[in-house]
């Protein structure tokens, strides 16, 4: 069985599970699909629906699930056997604006974006001596470009409170992000208030915080 992690990568880098042959896809849209939290998806191939029997399940799993009926569940036929207690229908409401987003603007014209700006984000990080933890080739990245530098944690501590959104992860660095709403003038100032920080050791205010 091959289980595919979508979480870091639907939204900005083109999938298709079908030609991937996963038997499992799985993700949320809090990320790169701009949904919010509580809307996580799962994709389980066809020819799997009648071989598999869930040992985690709920009501809305049920082939008749307001039939309310006891004994041994009869399982949905569909996809909906993968299902567990009630949708939660606010947030699948809330994410579905990110998605209509996404779908207008299209993830291969996202792709091709965030491909460039991610590749001018690394030439301008190396320009100002920073650490990159990012592969150079764009084939084996995503939408994130990760700048390894002292102090990360207050780094990023600082950078938000200039309103450079931005977040940090211990033993990988400053993670930056962009997507299609962001602008090459915003991965400029992000890389001059990193430079800026570092040098200035400006996260030394924030230290004991």
């Amino acid at each position: 069985m091959v289980i595919a992690d979508l979480y870091q990568s639907a939204g900005t880098v083109p999938v298709n599970v079908r030609e991937l042959d996963v038997d499992f896809a799985t993700g949320g849209s809090v990320k790169w699909l701009c949904g919010g939290p509580g809307a996580g998806y799962l994709y389980v191939r066809r020819d799997l629906w009648d071989r598999l029997q869930p040992i985690a399940t709920g009501w809305m799993a049920h082939e008749e699930p307001f039939g309310f009926e006891g004994g041994p569940i009869r399982f949905a036929g569909n996809a909906f056997r993968f299902l567990n207690g009630t949708p939660n229908v606010p947030a699948l409401y809330s994410a579905r604006s990110g998605y209509e987003i996404i779908n207008e603007i299209g993830v291969p014209a996202i792709r091709e974006k965030s491909i460039r700006q991610t590749t001018r984000l690394i030439g301008l990080a190396e320009a100002a001596g920073l650490r990159v933890n990012t592969p150079r080739d764009p084939r084996r990245r995503g939408g994130v470009v990760i700048l390894d530098v002292p102090e990360g944690k207050q780094v990023t501590r600082e950078l938000i409170r200039r309103e450079v959104l931005v977040d940090y992860r211990p033993g990988a660095g400053v993670r930056v992000a962009p997507h299609f709403y962001s602008t090459d003038e915003e991965l400029e100032r992000t890389v001059g208030e990193i430079r800026e920080i570092v040098e200035k050791q400006r996260w030394a205010t924030n230290e004991h915080e």
